[in-house]
């Protein structure tokens, strides 16, 4: 009788009330579930054996799911890519990757966080398998090499999908020919010659890189400068340039402790440790506050404001 009637009362409480938000939060969690067949379905296609549906019935259903999932989270990206993969279109399952992997890192960082389906628990717990079946598919997996490298390359705060674990494996493809990669995927294509530079040579190509094109540069090469610990006057003082119109962004990339030192010292800037009221406003923000959270939690920084907040964007999840 207790519960009834406070779940009469719950309408008129404020909906920012932490009990209010829980019992909305519970409403909301059993909407959002996979029910049995659903569950079901896609664990059978997952662990398939096969490469290819040819079931009108349960192709008909895995193409419902496809019309559920969105194409801005990674977890549904792949998921969705997978599943077009195995009833036939391989276009589309290409597409899907490769329009993610030729969008700039950091955009692709900040978009991803806040879109959780009922797919996103299922998708997270065999992450490993469907990428495994992607992988393994007979057609050409150009596209998927190139997916992998990205993650691989970019997405090292992911591992709680198993990314780097999985992707580290990727050189058991074969080589791509470097000039159809650079035609499909220009600024990442040198990144598979790089490795393969010795330190001269790498220096001597990013130089060249930031030269060209300053915008692709820090887009897309800021990783291969921190590998070698090689930050230029002139590149710091682009950075310094960029600060004034994108300062969240600098934030992001200052990810290694010599750079760090080297730009704070050069133009008298707070460190990562001293920028904590500028990241706790980036963190109220939901497109950047996973990004944010990351970077707080790298400078040490704890405390009950962050806790409370993170637990509010959880129910609110």
């Amino acid at each position: 009788m207790f519960l009834i009637k406070l779940r009469e009362c719950l309408p008129q409480i404020a909906s920012n009330v932490s009990l209010n938000a829980w019992y909305s939060h519970l409403t909301e969690a059993k909407k959002n579930l996979l029910n049995p067949e659903e569950e079901k379905l896609l664990l059978d296609v997952i662990f398939s054996q096969f490469n290819l549906i040819i079931d009108k019935n349960i192709k008909s259903k895995i193409i419902k799911v496809i019309q559920e999932l969105n194409e801005e989270s990674l977890d549904q990206i792949i998921l969705k890519s997978y599943l077009y993969l195995i009833i036939g279109n391989t276009a589309r399952s290409d597409n899907l990757l490769k329009n993610f992997f030729l969008t700039r890192p950091f955009e692709n960082w900040k978009r991803k966080n806040n879109l959780k389906s009922k797919y996103s628990q299922i998708i997270k717990n065999n992450f490993g398998q469907i990428l495994k079946k992607i992988k393994n598919h007979p057609s050409d997996r150009a596209y998927f090499q190139y997916f992998c490298e990205y993650l691989y390359t970019f997405y090292t705060l992911e591992d709680f999908y198993g990314v780097n674990q999985f992707c580290s494996g990727i050189d058991n493809f074969e080589k791509i020919n470097n000039e159809y990669s650079r035609n499909i995927f220009f600024p990442f294509s040198n990144y598979l010659s790089f490795d393969f530079f010795n330190q001269d040579k790498k220096i001597e190509f990013l130089l060249e890189e930031f030269k060209k094109d300053k915008d692709i540069f820090f887009s897309w090469y800021w990783p291969l400068w921190t590998e070698i610990n090689y930050f230029r006057p002139e590149v710091l003082d682009e950075l310094n340039q960029i600060e004034k119109k994108d300062e969240f962004f600098v934030i992001f990339i200052l990810n290694n402790n010599l750079l760090i030192d080297l730009y704070t010292q050069r133009f008298k800037k707070s460190s990562i440790y001293g920028r904590v009221s500028l990241l706790k406003k980036y963190f109220e923000n939901r497109s950047t506050a996973m990004l944010s959270l990351y970077k707080l939690l790298e400078s040490g920084y704890v405390d009950s404001y962050l806790v409370d907040y993170m637990s509010r964007y959880l129910i609110d999840e």
